[in-house]
C-alpha cells in the first residue's frame, strides 16, 4: 500500500510539474523534449511557437491518434530549447532525434547512408573508393547506389583496368620511394615513383568519369575482348572472372528505359500504405539517368504527412547527397521550411515540389508504383517467413499453403453464428470466407457450435467432391478446397471438439487453437494438450495474430448483421394479425423491410388479405 501511495504521489507531483511548465512556455520557436518517469527522452519535436504546439498535447478531447495518446500517458516531465528561428529548431530537432532515437518519434528503421563512388579530383593523382559520406565539394561523387558489393566490384575493376593507385600516399610533392606490389602485378601505374605523368593519369581518370556518367566509354568493349581472348586461350577461370566483372558493370551502370531531363540530378519520393506499413520509395536520377531506388518502411498507424516530413528531415539530415530537385507525392504544410532546410544543408538552392505534368510526373508515378510494389513484396516476405516458422513450431510435414480459421460469435445464446476465414500463402482469400448460422446446437454451447461448423464445412467438401466427379464446374463449388491446417478461436477444449469433427468426417486435417489473453489479444497456439510458446517466433506469431483478429472481426460483423436484421424484422410483430408465417411470406416476396414499408395496399394484398394489408400500410404511414 505504501508503494502504491508513493507512486500515486509521484505521478500527481509530476503532473503538477508539467502544469507549471506549460504555464511558462515561451511564444518563441524551439525544440521540446518529452521525458518518461525514468527521465528517458521519449519524444523530440520542434515548434514555430513552443507555447502553442506543446500545449496541444495536453488539451482534453483532442483528436489525437492512439500513438500520441499513449505517449501523453507516459510524459512525466518536459524541457525545451529556444532557438532564433524555425529553421534552427528543425536542424536541432534532427540532431536530437539522431542522438536519442526517442521511442515515439517516427524513425528510419534503416538509417544507414547508401554507397557512393568517390574520385578524389582534389588530388594530383586521384584515387577511387567507396564512401557513404558526401564530405568534400572539391571531389567527385557518383551515386547513391543500392548494392555495396556491386560498387566495390566496379571500383576494383576500374582500378585494375586503368591502373589507378589504391594507396593513400600524399603525392603532391616530389616522387620518392619504391613502387608497390600492385605495380609489379600490372595493377597500378606507380605515380608515386613518377612512372606516369599527370596528363596521362588524368586521361585515365577522365575516361572513368565518362564511364560513370554514362557517356561513351570503351570499358565494356575492352572487357569483352579480354574475356573472348581468355576463352580462346582456354583460360576459362579468367574468362569466368571477366564475365562476372562485366555483369557487375552492367548491373550498376545499365541505363534505365525512362525519360528524365538531360544532365539532371533529381530525387523522386513515392509513398503508399497498406493495412500494416507505409512505404516510402526514393528514386535517384543522376546526370539524367536512373541509378536505382530504395524503400523505407514505417508503421501504418503513423500519419502519412508526418512520415513524409520526418523522412525528408532524417534522410537528408544525415550524410546523403542532396540534389537540386526533390519531387514529393503531395504538397506538405512544411514544404517551404523543408526547402530552406535542404538549401541550407546543400549550400545552394534546392526546390521541393509535386510534379504535375510531363516526364517528371511520370517519374513520380513510377516512384508511387514502386512504393506499392515494395509493400506487396514486404507483405509476401512477412507471410512466407511466418508460414515457414509456423511449420517449424507445429512440426508440420508440409508448408500450410491453405489455412482456415473458425470463430463462434453469440450474445446470450441469441443468433449464434460461426465464421470461417481462408488464407492462401498467409494472405486473406476473402472470396472463400464462409458464414454459418448455427442450426443444430441448442442454447449457448460454444464447443458444440464449433463442432457443428467444422463438421458441416468438411461434409460440404465431400459433397462437392461428388459434384465434381459428376461433371459440375469447380468454380461453382464453394467448399471444394480442403485446408492444410485449421485454427479454432479458443483453447485446448476447442481443439478437442475441432479434432472430433475432423475425425467424424473421415478426413485428415491438423487442428490447433489460437489462445487469447485477458485483453482478447492473441497469446499463443495450442493443441489438445499444451501451448507452444509461439511468441518466441515473431513471424509466426504476427501471422496468426492477424488471422485471429481478421476472423474475430468478421464473425462479430456477421453476428451484428443478423441481430440487426432480426430486430428490424421483429417490428412487424407489433402489427395485429402478423405472425411468424406471415412475416416470412412478406420477406420472401418483398426481400427487405424497406420494400415492405414502401409497398402500396394493392401490392401488399398479393400476400395478405385486404384487412391486414391496410393494417400494415397504416402502421408505416400513420404518424
Amino acid at each position: 500500500m505504501g508503494l502504491f501511495l508513493t507512486a500515486f504521489f509521484y505521478i500527481v507531483m509530476m503532473n503538477e510539474i508539467i502544469k507549471d511548465k506549460l504555464k511558462s512556455l515561451p511564444d518563441k520557436p524551439g525544440v521540446y523534449l518529452m521525458k518518461d518517469n525514468l527521465g528517458n527522452i521519449i519524444y523530440v519535436g520542434k515548434a514555430k511557437i513552443l507555447k502553442n504546439r506543446v500545449r496541444q498535447y495536453f488539451v482534453k478531447n483532442s483528436n489525437h491518434n492512439n500513438k500520441v495518446l499513449k505517449m501523453v500517458e507516459n510524459i512525466f516531465d518536459l524541457n525545451w530549447i529556444v532557438t532564433d528561428s524555425e529553421i534552427e529548431a528543425l536542424i536541432l530537432e534532427c540532431n536530437l532525434i539522431k542522438k536519442y532515437r526517442p521511442k515515439y518519434n517516427i524513425l528510419l528503421k534503416d538509417d544507414k547512408t547508401y554507397p557512393y563512388i568517390k574520385i578524389t579530383t582534389s588530388e594530383d593523382y586521384p584515387r577511387i573508393f567507396m564512401t557513404r559520406r558526401i564530405d568534400s565539394k572539391a571531389d567527385k561523387f557518383f551515386g547513391p547506389y543500392v548494392s555495396g558489393s556491386s560498387v566495390k566490384s566496379v571500383i576494383e575493376l576500374l582500378c585494375k583496368t586503368y591502373k589507378i593507385r589504391t594507396c593513400s600516399k600524399d603525392l603532391s610533392g616530389k616522387c620518392k620511394g619504391r613502387e608497390c606490389l600492385n605495380y609489379h602485378i600490372g595493377q597500378c601505374s606507380a605515380p608515386c615513383v613518377g612512372y606516369i605523368d599527370k596528363k596521362a593519369y588524368s586521361e585515365a581518370i577522365k575516361e572513368i568519369i565518362r564511364f560513370l556518367e554514362g557517356k561513351k566509354s570503351n570499358i565494356l568493349e575492352k572487357l569483352e575482348s579480354e574475356m573472348l581472348s581468355a576463352s580462346n586461350n582456354l583460360k576459362f577461370e579468367l574468362a569466368g572472372e571477366l564475365r562476372d566483372r562485366i555483369n557487375h558493370v552492367k548491373a550498376i551502370m545499365e541505363k534505365q528505359k525512362i525519360s528524365a531531363p538531360k544532365n539532371s540530378d533529381i530525387d523522386i519520393i513515392g509513398i503508399d500504405s497498406d493495412d500494416v506499413n507505409t512505404c516510402i520509395t526514393l528514386l535517384f536520377v543522376r546526370n539524367g539517368k536512373m541509378l536505382g531506388s530504395i524503400n523505407h518502411f514505417f508503421d501504418v498507424s503513423d500519419d502519412k504527412n508526418e512520415v513524409l516530413e520526418e523522412f525528408i528531415k532524417q534522410y537528408y539530415g544525415a550524410d546523403a547527397f542532396i540534389p537540386k530537385e526533390v519531387i514529393i507525392p503531395y504538397e506538405l504544410s512544411e514544404s517551404e521550411l523543408l526547402k530552406e532546410f535542404l538549401s541550407n544543408k546543400k549550400g545552394a538552392n534546392v526546390v521541393l515540389y509535386k510534379a504535375k505534368r510531363g516526364n517528371k510526373k511520370e517519374l513520380l508515378n513510377l516512384a508511387n508504383s514502386n512504393a506499392k510494389e515494395g509493400l506487396k513484396q514486404k507483405k509476401s516476405s512477412i507471410f512466407a517467413n511466418g508460414l515457414k516458422e509456423l511449420k517449424e513450431v507445429l512440426s508440420l510435414d508440409e508448408m500450410p499453403k491453405r489455412v482456415e480459421v473458425y470463430d463462434i460469435s453469440n450474445t446470450g445464446g441469441q443468433d449464434i453464428v460461426g465464421f470461417m476465414t481462408s488464407f492462401y500463402d498467409g494472405k486473406p482469400k476473402k472470396d472463400e470466407y464462409r458464414k454459418f448460422k448455427i442450426k443444430y446446437t441448442e442454447n449457448q454451447d460454444d464447443y458444440l457450435s464449433m463442432y457443428e461448423v467444422i463438421y458441416r464445412r468438411l461434409m460440404h467438401y465431400l459433397e462437392d467432391l461428388i459434384k465434381l466427379e459428376n461433371g459440375e464446374s469447380r468454380d461453382k463449388l464453394k467448399f471444394i478446397n480442403l485446408p492444410d491446417l485449421i485454427f479454432v478461436d479458443g483453447g485446448i477444449n476447442h481443439v478437442k471438439v475441432g479434432k472430433r469433427a475432423v475425425e467424424a468426417s473421415g478426413l485428415n486435417v491438423s487442428v490447433f487453437g489460437l489462445v487469447k489473453d485477458s485483453k482478447h489479444k492473441t497469446k499463443d497456439i495450442c493443441d489438445d494438450e499444451k501451448e507452444y510458446g509461439v511468441k518466441r517466433y515473431q513471424g509466426a506469431f504476427n501471422l496468426v495474430s492477424r488471422m485471429q483478429e481478421e476472423t474475430h472481426n468478421q464473425a462479430v460483423k456477421f453476428h451484428h448483421h443478423l441481430r440487426t436484421n432480426n430486430l428490424i424484422k421483429s417490428e412487424l410483430f407489433r402489427i395485429d394479425g402478423v405472425g411468424e408465417k406471415t412475416r416470412e411470406k412478406l420477406f420472401k416476396h418483398f426481400k427487405t423491410i424497406d420494400n415492405i414499408k414502401n409497398a402500396t395496399i394493392d401490392e401488399l394484398k398479393v400476400i395478405v388479405n385486404k384487412n391486414l394489408a391496410e393494417k400494415i400500410y397504416n402502421f408505416y404511414h400513420t404518424t
